[in-house]
């Protein structure tokens, strides 16, 4: 690209000698554009390799290198013709050296040019589509009135490839035609199909089998032979199998002897993994202290595919152990049945309980397609039978004889403070998720639904109902910011507090809740200002995340919620707040977490320990989102 301007020599001059590396480089202080207006400065920064130095003190710093700053010219320059403007250019280069000559600011003026409008678009050959797929095509990407764009010219051929693959055409083809429109300015264009053939699923053949029956291959499959030949349902049965966990590969391709074939033979090949595995993991956390845990896996248990996990966990919170069994394919597909067996102790801020039994629950889940250019969805319901024997209490004042009527109001003893009895209920929870990743998402909805029905004709001791619901929300902004929500709502119905076991009742606080506070410190309190937990809850959340430094992610958030002591009563007036910063370190197991929340208005007369509370903020360690 032929550059006019006597700056752009004076700098190829001046910094002729830059390296990329601190002993003899100039940094690159700032990097901004002037003259750009069909792209902002963040799109033109991502095609170059001369990059703006970070100004945090731990940021990388960026060198000036003349022979890539040539290079980023012309980079510029590919970047608006594949866009549509053949004849933008670098105008000019503004450089401001600072007083020490060890670092630059640099301005890159553009003249864009006048642009290629595309006057219309033409679809040719989608006529054996149905009406519902032909009119997907209305949502191509390219689109008249727009410049001639590259990348949405990929885009659009590429959908009608794909429409027509999906729909018995595996053999399709598809071009963009361009026409001349009424000067240089202008074109026409015709995206021109060539379908092929309608074909079918023909004969399935399964290579790489050892220990895992083939049957269990073909009930994860989601095309049987003779099927319409859709490509989209190769990625869904793939999926499914990589799900399993059984392999360590698993592809499934066409086998195409020519492309006139009415039946396309299919070749599933896999490499399975090892079935058995032990997890051994340990750490610390702002709340459970110092953590070991166990867990023994056989993802081939019995055969099948079935399941079996152990599992044995010490923490400042938790400690006990738990079996599990999934039979993954239950009379049909997509449902499974899991059998839970369970011995945990859980120690909390005010009381403790003791859990032992099983659940037997039965999961239907079901995927009902892209709900955005990105993240699928997936659909969860969860039956559960329920039978468990609880033994709780609470932990201070067992001392004062004052509180005996405080305890009997707990439905607890009044001289030992505890109580027991045997959970019989069934659980319903429903759950709908459409993220692009489930461990740190960046777009897309999840939301819940939980109901309990605890009856003594279940051979239980209680008789009360739980309603739960919970929405999260992840909306992005650009490439690297999203802004998260949340929002919990539940209340348990009960005639008598004996009716509900005390470990039933609602707690907030702690690293996934306001994080203001400690865990469980948020609650309706007993006369001494300990929490003893309420019947309603009502939960905020809203953060934004942004990056930092490579993979390291910065968070501001703000947290509501309460508690409040009476069934379907949720004290809006009453909501805690808090606000803080915090900081996630992205690993393959999920975001390293630093959260510092600080209260905005304190609960009175709390206790923590026995003591009023004096801090109101709280430091809390973890792994994974807050939500």
């Amino acid at each position: 690209m032929q550059v006019r301007s006597a700056r752009w020599l004076f700098i190829l001059v001046l910094l002729g000698g830059a390296a990329c590396h601190e002993e003899s480089g100039i940094t690159v202080k700032s990097l901004n554009f002037d003259g750009n207006a069909a792209f902002d400065d963040a799109r033109l920064k991502a095609v170059l390799a001369t990059k703006q130095s970070g100004w945090l003190p731990w940021s990388p710093k960026h060198y000036f290198d003349r022979s890539e700053f040539e290079a980023d010219a012309k980079r510029l320059q590919a970047f608006y013709a594949d866009r549509g403007y053949p004849r933008a250019r670098v105008a000019g280069v503004d450089v401001k050296l600072n007083d020490k000559k060890d670092a630059v600011d640099l301005t890159i003026r553009i003249d864009e040019g006048t642009p290629v409008i595309v006057d219309a678009v033409q679809f040719e050959g989608f006529e054996e589509l149905d009406a519902a797929t032909r009119g997907l095509l209305a949502g191509a990407p390219l689109k008249s009135g727009q410049p001639h764009d590259a990348d949405n010219v990929r885009a659009t051929r590429d959908l009608g490839a794909r429409l027509l693959r999906d729909n018995g055409y595996p053999n399709a083809t598809v071009e963009v035609v361009e026409h001349p429109g009424a000067d240089a300015n202008h074109l026409t264009l015709t995206v021109r199909a060539e379908p092929g053939p309608k074909s079918t699923f023909g004969e399935i053949g399964i290579t790489g089998l050892k220990s895992v029956g083939e049957r269990v291959v073909r009930r994860e499959l989601t095309f049987t032979e003779g099927d319409l030949y859709r490509e989209r349902e190769l990625t869904k049965s793939q999926q499914r199998l990589v799900e399993l966990g059984l392999f360590q590969f698993a592809h499934i391709a066409p086998v195409r002897n020519n492309t006139e074939q009415a039946q396309i033979p299919m070749r599933v090949t896999l490499a399975e993994g090892k079935p058995r595995e032990l997890r051994l993991s340990g750490g610390y956390g702002s709340e459970e202290r110092l953590r070991g845990s166990a867990q023994w896996n056989h993802l081939n248990f019995l055969g099948g595919a079935r399941h079996a996990t152990g599992e044995a966990k010490w923490s400042g919170i938790d400690r006990g152990a738990k079996f599990s069994f999934v039979e993954p394919y239950f009379l049909r597909r997509g449902l499974s049945l899991n059998l839970t067996g369970t011995a945990w102790h859980t120690s909390q801020l005010s009381y403790e309980t003791g859990t032992y039994g099983g659940r037997l629950t039965a999961v239907y889940h079901f995927d009902t397609g892209p709900a955005g250019p990105r993240e699928p969805v997936h659909n969860e319901v969860r039956v559960g039978l329920i039978n468990e024997y609880l033994r709780y209490g609470i932990t201070n004042s067992l001392g004062d004889l004052s509180l005996r009527q405080e305890r009997i109001s707990l439905g607890l003893n009044p001289d030992t403070g505890r109580s027991a009895g045997t959970l019989g209920a069934v659980d319903i929870d429903v759950e709908r998720i459409a993220v692009d990743d489930s461990m740190n998402p960046h777009r897309g909805t999840i939301s819940t639904f939980h109901f309990q029905d605890a009856a003594r004709v279940l051979h239980g001791t209680y008789h009360f109902q739980e309603v739960l619901a919970e929405g999260r929300g992840f909306l992005p902004f650009g490439k690297s910011i999203v802004w998260a929500n949340r929002a919990r709502v539940g209340t348990i119905f009960a005639q008598s507090v004996n009716d509900m076991p005390f470990s039933a009742r609602y707690f907030l606080g702690g690293s996934t809740s306001v994080r203001g506070w400690g865990r469980f410190e948020i609650s309706p309190l007993d006369p001494q200002g300990l929490p003893i937990g309420g019947r309603s809850l009502v939960e905020l959340s809203s953060e934004v995340r942004f990056p930092v430094r490579g993979n390291l992610r910065g968070v501001a958030f703000v947290d509501a919620g309460t508690v409040a002591a009476e069934s379907g009563t949720f004290g809006l007036g009453d909501l805690r707040y808090a606000v803080g910063p915090g900081l996630r370190y992205l690993t393959p197991i999920g975001p390293v977490r630093v959260d510092l929340g600080i209260q905005v208005n304190q609960v009175p007369s709390l206790l923590i320990n026995g003591v009023p509370e004096r801090r109101h903020w709280r430091l809390h360690f973890s792994i994974g989102q807050a939500f």
